[in-house]
């Protein structure tokens, strides 16, 4: 397991996360890494790649109890973090899965959405969600090998935004329609679906 945390500053948590999948590691860790530079001006920022080896989806409730989930849950439950960005990674195959129009009937959730260059995004699985505060940014994103560059270019994002909402604006100014598409399918499937600590 890679860990890796910043100085504690005024200001929001940050927790970016990788490797909850077998195999994962070899492309989500070296991004990890690469955000060890970046210069923290507020708030705190924990990189963690869990070098896991489950094959268990997020959705599957069965994730919580594998070494993966424990570990996962008692890291958000220790950083509290209001901006979450978890990182999976997936093969071409996937991707008509991933993000297929008929996900929310097959697998319960509404399709990812393409950023550019295979990066998908979506909520975090609703499972993971529960864990955070309503007001809490939970963002997956699955990087395709060869994409790291702009993975990196995603998370300093997050490392050098102040809040939640400068983070979302600058993801909106990148991608206006996909972050707009985004946050209407996670309203509809959201909106009133369960409680929130």
């Amino acid at each position: 397991m890679y860990l890796w945390s910043s100085a504690e500053k005024e200001g929001i948590s940050r927790l970016l996360v990788g490797g909850l999948h077998r195999g994962e590691s070899r492309i989500t860790e070296p991004i990890l890494r690469a955000l060890e530079e970046c210069e923290i001006e507020e708030g705190s920022v924990v990189l963690a790649d869990l070098g896991g080896t489950t094959d268990l989806s997020t959705l599957d409730e069965r994730f919580l109890s594998t070494e993966e989930g424990r570990t996962l849950i008692s890291l958000i439950e220790r950083v509290r973090p209001s901006l979450y960005v978890e990182l999976h990674t997936y093969v071409p195959s996937s991707y008509g899965r991933l993000t297929s129009p008929h996900r929310m009937d097959i697998e319960g959730v509404p399709p990812l959405i393409e950023l550019e260059r295979g990066i998908l995004h979506a909520s975090t699985s609703p499972l993971l969600r529960r864990v955070f505060r309503r007001d809490d940014l939970c963002l997956l994103l699955e990087v395709p090998e060869g994409s790291e560059d702009v993975a990196i270019e995603l998370l300093r994002g997050a490392i050098d935004s102040s809040t939640r909402e400068e983070y979302v604006g600058f993801l909106q100014r990148r991608y206006p329609q996909q972050i707009s598409a985004g946050m209407r399918l996670f309203e509809s499937f959201y909106h009133d679906r369960f409680e929130y600590p």
